[in-house]
C-alpha cells in the first residue's frame, strides 16, 4: 500500500491529536481560576493604578479581577511563587536579583518560574529633599531619617546597599510612598 504525503499527514495528525487528548483524559482535573488577583504595591505606589487597571480591564473579560496591595516587588515575587495562579507587578531588577538568586534579599533561593507579561517602566531611583532642608548632596543625609518606602521592598534593599557602599549612616524610615510623601511634605 502507498501513503500519499497528506494521507500520511492526516494519520500523523489524528494519531498526534488522540495522544494529547489521551493525556489530557488521564491527567488531573486542572483547578479553574475564580479569581485573579495582582499584586501590586502600596498607595501612592506606581504599581498600583498598573493593577487596578489590568485588574478592570480583566473583569470586562468576564474575570473576577482585583488590585492587591503590598510592599512591592521583593514580596511580590515571593507571593507569586508561593500563589503560582496570582500576578504582580515587579522591578526589573528585582526580577533578574530573584530569577538568579542574586539579590541580597533572596538568601540565595532562585525564583526560575517568573515570566514577564510586558515592561511597565524603566526603574529609576530617585532621593528627593525639601530645597528648606539645606540638603543638595547624597552626603547631606549622613544622619538625617531617610524614608525609603515600605519596610523589606526593593528600595529599602537599594538604599541599605547605597548607604554602605557610600559608608553614610542614615536613620531608615520606612512606609508606603504615599504617608512617606506627607512625611516630607511635613518637614519630617
Amino acid at each position: 500500500m502507498t501513503l500519499s504525503r497528506r494521507t500520511l499527514l492526516l494519520s500523523t495528525s489524528s494519531a498526534a491529536g488522540l495522544s494529547l487528548w489521551g493525556c489530557a483524559s488521564t491527567a488531573p482535573a486542572r483547578p479553574t481560576l475564580a479569581n485573579v488577583g495582582i499584586y501590586s504595591a502600596g498607595q501612592g505606589s506606581a504599581f498600583l493604578p498598573y493593577a487596578q487597571g489590568i485588574a478592570q480591564y480583566l473583569a470586562q473579560q468576564g474575570l473576577k479581577a482585583e488590585a492587591l496591595t503590598s510592599t512591592g516587588s521583593i514580596e511580590n515575587i515571593r507571593k507569586t511563587a508561593a500563589e503560582p495562579q496570582r500576578l504582580a507587578t515587579v522591578f526589573l531588577g528585582t526580577a533578574h536579583e530573584g530569577f538568579t538568586g542574586t539579590g541580597s534579599w533572596t538568601q540565595g533561593q532562585k525564583f526560575p518560574h517568573l515570566r514577564a507579561l510586558f515592561p511597565m517602566y524603566e526603574t529609576s531611583f530617585q532621593i528627593a529633599a525639601l530645597r528648606r532642608s539645606g540638603i543638595g548632596t547624597l552626603a547631606g543625609l549622613r544622619g538625617k531619617k531617610v524614608g525609603v518606602g515600605p519596610a523589606g521592598g526593593p528600595a529599602e534593599s537599594f538604599f541599605k546597599g547605597l548607604l554602605e557602599v557610600t559608608g553614610i549612616s542614615a536613620s531608615l524610615v520606612t512606609g508606603t510612598p504615599a504617608a512617606l510623601a506627607t512625611d516630607l511634605l511635613a518637614g519630617n
